[in-house]
Formats: C-alpha cells, structure tokens, sequence
C-alpha cells in the first residue's frame, strides 16, 4: 500500500505495482491475504488523503483486475467457492480447504474451553491436545493440523496471561501510530491483527522474521528523527 503514498505524483506507476501486487498475491492462492489487500485498499481510497482522479483511476484498475483473475482462473474461482456452498460448512473433506479449517477451528475452540484458562496447556503441548480432537472427531483429516488462527493457538499454549501479553505489543504499536499519524505502521498492524485469524504466522521462521523487521523497521523510519551531523567547534 505504500505506493499509493509514495508515487501518488505518478498514476502509471502506482497502478502498475499495485496490478504487481495482486497478481503475487494471485500466485500464492492466499484467500485471506488477497481479500486483506482489497481491504486495506478500501479504506486508503476512501480514508486517504488522495485526488479523486487517483482514487477513480486506482478503483477501476483493481475492480477490473479481480474480474479478470477470477474470470480466466477456475481453480482460484472453485476456492473462493468453497466459502459460500453450505456443504463446506456441514461437513469435513480433505480437499477443501474451507471445509478443513472449519473442523480445525473447531477442535481449537473446544480444546480452549476445556484448558486452564489463565496459563493454557504449554506451548509444546497444544500439537498433542488438538490431535486428541482430530482423532476423535474429525479423522477424516488424516493428519496433523495447527489451529489456522495465531490467537487460538496462543490462548491453548500460554492462557490469557500470553494472549494479553502478545496483543499489548501490538496495542502500543497501534496507539503510537495513532499519535503519530503513522499510516504505514497503522495499516501493517491492522494488517497482521487479521492475518492472524487465518494463520499461524509467529510459528514459522521466516514468518517471525518478516513480521518482527517490517514492523520495527517502519516503527524506526517514520517516528524516529534523523541523525544529525555532529559540529565540531
């Protein structure tokens, strides 16, 4: 979303690496991530301090961007599906992957409810409690699963205490961006707060790092000034 802000001088090349960005989006076959892009375009056409021109000419090239992807691409179009036939909702196939989130969703929220609810089970217990469930009710899945959602993962491995201890760090991020009139951390904020729904992001290496760098190093490079050259007198 930063070359919205950037290049907003340059229509062409703003409308070029945003197309760029949808289609490495389109690539991966991320659901969440592609609708999380549309969102946070929603809200800096609508909320950002842009010409009507940009925000026209940006809204075309997305809306006719989405019609395009989802009209030449049927596997991309059968995914999207899955989220609305009722049957992905009724019962556990392998090969959906909608289906598939639903049971594991499932089991987190129950494996919640019968844990301690202040400290949880210990993180290197949650891969056993939840495969508890999937044996039990859900073996059609076949193999293990994480919850699919950084929030229910945390609530099983460390309770409360972890889950208020992990969104206090990004409860200060957000205020201070707010202060700060950051935009950019305040949409990468709001940004991995959704994502987290959907994925288990700080358990993976690259995940942790990509998440903790683009964090602090907009954190740095928009709040903190810039070195001045000493005077020597």
């Amino acid at each position: 979303m930063s070359c919205i802000y950037i290049f907003r001088e340059n229509l062409k090349k703003c409308s070029f690496l945003i197309v760029v960005n949808v289609v490495l989006l389109f690539l991966t076959g991320a659901r969440a991530t592609f609708i999380g892009f549309f969102m946070i375009l929603f809200l800096v056409l609508f909320f950002g301090r842009l010409s009507s021109k940009i925000k026209f000419s940006v809204g075309v090239v997305s809306c006719f961007l989405i019609f395009s992807l989802f009209a030449f691409n049927s596997d991309f179009k059968k995914r999207f599906r899955e989220m609305i036939i009722p049957v992905s909702y009724s019962k556990v196939n392998p090969n959906n992957s909608t289906s598939v989130r639903i049971a594991v969703w499932d089991c987190g929220i129950q494996k919640i409810k019968s844990s301690n609810t202040l400290i949880g089970n210990g993180i290197g217990d949650v891969p056993s409690v939840l495969q508890e469930c999937y044996d039990a009710q859900y073996p059609e899945l076949g193999k293990y699963y994480n919850t699919h959602n950084q929030y229910f993962s945390i609530l099983l491995g460390t309770g409360l205490i972890g889950l208020l201890s992990f969104l206090l760090f990004f409860i200060y991020l957000f205020i201070h961006a707010l202060k700060n009139k950051n935009n950019f951390l305040l949409v990468l904020v709001l940004f991995y707060l959704y994502i987290f729904n959907f994925e288990n992001i700080i358990e993976r290496k690259y995940g942790i790092l990509l998440l903790l760098f683009f964090l602090f190093f907009v954190f740095n490079i928009f709040t903190k000034p810039a070195n001045k050259p000493i005077e020597i007198v």
